[in-house]
């Protein structure tokens, strides 16, 4: 009696165990492989958790997030404006910016979605506008690779008269 089968071409089917060949399911690019690594792994004493992290799939990261955002602005034409925004993937970050077309002193806090290259860059000094619909916000802002789109919404309070889009120039404080 043969409890152990070995499989009949272990480059293609694996079986962790040994007890019988896998064969007649196509699971994908890579499991097989990422499974003999597993199998590999198991050998030489790894741990269970470097084992998972090694043979999970490699998932493209998303470039959309939650942010939420509080900021000012005090401007009579061009002015200062800076704001502090927590995100779900980068944590907390800090920007002052200079707008080129603005009236009023104003402070805000929104909530929303962002849009961006999960490899891009801050830059030292970054050209961007702001379009502003109410309670609503639109904010584009340039980055290393294609810019940083932000959707939000959120209340505000104190004067503020600007064209529909504000241009201004942004600095990342941190």
């Amino acid at each position: 009696m043969n409890l152990y089968v070995y499989p009949l071409n272990p480059n293609k089917n694996i079986d962790p165990l040994g007890l019988e060949p896998f064969t007649g399911i196509d699971m994908g690019a890579g499991i097989n492989e990422r499974a003999s690594l597993g199998e590999w792994m198991t050998g030489h004493g790894d741990s269970p958790e470097e084992i998972s992290k090694a043979m999970a799939p490699f998932l493209p990261p998303n470039p959309m997030s939650r942010e939420c955002r509080a900021s000012g602005t005090a401007a009579l034409g061009t002015g200062v404006s800076g704001s502090v925004s927590a995100n779900e993937n980068t944590g907390v970050s800090g920007l002052g910016s200079i707008p080129v077309a603005a009236v009023g002193a104003r402070a805000s806090a929104t909530c929303g979605l962002k849009f961006r290259d999960p490899k891009a860059k801050d830059l030292k000094a970054a050209a961007g506008f702001s379009i502003g619909f109410g309670i609503a916000s639109i904010e584009i802002m340039q980055t290393s690779t294609w810019p940083e789109v932000y959707i939000g919404a959120g209340p505000g309070a104190g004067p503020e008269l600007k064209i529909p889009y504000n241009p201004n120039v942004s600095v990342p404080f941190f």
